[in-house]
């Protein structure tokens, strides 16, 4: 887990126990938000400063200023996209009931920290977890690709839900992102389904 994933999770965790607080300090992450933002708009007053005073053509300087302009328009508006989009959450029919939950844990070893230890299940455990897992994706009708090195289907138990391809359980965020590529501490947010592109940008 990275360092900014701990700090994450233990706002979760004050949070859960001072709502008005907790919601107070997440919201103080938007603070890399706001340097960017900040460094942006001092960055472009010293560029148009630079660029109307040291060069003498207007028509030179107009065109420095216009493309300057559009790119900076691009940017933003991609930057804006990122944060203001909320990652896409796996589909409730992904979503394990108690009882198959339950069924599932029951024949999955834990550590201490009741962390799931799938490494060290036996051949019995992973057919067990194999067969449920399979039940419940033919009860649904979910069809999937991705499967572990034991040819099961991808679990998640924090967020009790099948995985679908290419997902992932954010750590930072607390639940997992369809298509997750990493979670960005600048932009407060995962870069996932619902920003790739305008994150490319």
């Amino acid at each position: 887990m990275s360092w900014y994933s701990v700090i994450y999770t233990k706002a979760r965790h004050f949070r859960s126990q001072s709502p008005v607080l907790g919601t107070l300090l997440q919201w103080s992450f938007y603070v890399c938000v706001l340097i960017e933002l900040l460094l942006y708009g001092g960055s472009s007053f010293v560029y148009f400063s630079i660029t109307t005073q040291i060069i003498e053509s207007d028509i030179q300087a107009s065109i420095y200023l216009v493309v300057y302009g559009l790119l900076s328009f691009m940017m933003v508006w991609a930057y804006a996209r990122v944060i203001s989009s909320s990652p896409n959450r796996v589909p409730r029919e992904y979503e394990f009931d108690e009882a198959t939950d339950a069924k599932l844990r029951a024949v999955t070893p834990f550590n201490p920290q009741g962390r799931p230890m799938m490494d060290q299940c036996n051949e019995t455990q992973v057919a067990a977890q194999r067969r449920i897992m399979d039940e419940f994706a033919a009860a649904r009708g979910i069809t999937l690709v991705e499967v572990d090195q034991h040819s099961r289907l991808r679990y998640c138990y924090e967020c009790r839900v099948l995985k679908p391809d290419r997902t992932h359980h954010c750590s930072s965020c607390g639940f997992c992102a369809v298509r997750f590529d990493h979670h960005c501490p600048y932009l407060n947010s995962c870069v996932a389904a619902h920003n790739y592109k305008c994150d490319d940008y």
